[in-house]
């Protein structure tokens, strides 16, 4: 009821606050956390499993607007997620950390003045290579995103994002059966119009 509650009032903000601005080029930065769970298409041997933490990150992302309503989105972003590789029967935890870095191209569309989605590819790249408990993340992945912005002055907006993203849905390195993360998550931001 609380969550409800707050996103009505920012929704109801957002009437009042909309960006009048006519501006073509905008630039985010923006930071977040989210949940992600690692997908596998076979089984673990010895019925081991991963569990992951909770995920954070930033994105500064460059936007053109090329139509009316609709812009080309790029940037560059990093996310950290946090794992726990359980093996069984005995449960022996081995704790590692997946940094991947990403490179949206994606269309962001303003259905009204003050609310946005943006949809399209992301091009991540593992840092880490070394993590042998899963897959490398590294390929082209998925990621559709809805946000507000909320007008701090003429040029300057405050981002409130909800994201889903897949990691890796076409990889650089091909194994068997790939494996991939599943992320979701909040992002809270400012941009600027230019």
């Amino acid at each position: 009821m609380k969550q409800l509650l707050t996103f009505l009032l920012c929704i109801a903000f957002g009437l009042k606050a909309f960006p009048q601005s006519q501006s073509t080029n905008q630039i985010d930065l923006s930071a977040g956390i989210s949940i992600s769970n690692v997908y596998q298409f076979l089984p673990l041997e010895d019925d081991a499993y991963i569990s992951n933490g909770k995920a954070y990150g930033f994105e500064l992302e460059y936007n053109k607007l090329i139509v009316n309503k609709i812009w080309i989105n790029t940037g560059l972003g990093y996310t950290r997620i946090p794992n726990v590789f359980h093996t069984m029967p005995i449960d022996v935890n081995r704790k590692f950390n997946l940094d991947i870095v990403q490179i949206p191209l994606r269309i962001k569309y303003d259905l009204f003045n003050w609310l946005y989605f943006k949809s399209g590819l992301t091009f991540d790249y593992q840092l880490n290579d070394k993590v042998d408990l899963v897959d490398n993340q590294s390929g082209i992945g998925f990621s559709f995103v809805g946000g507000i912005n909320l007008n701090i002055s003429e040029s300057v907006l405050f981002n409130i994002e909800c994201s889903l993203a897949s990691t890796s849905l076409i990889p650089f390195h091909l194994d068997d059966s790939h494996e991939h993360y599943f992320i979701s998550g909040i992002n809270l931001g400012f941009g600027y119009r230019f």
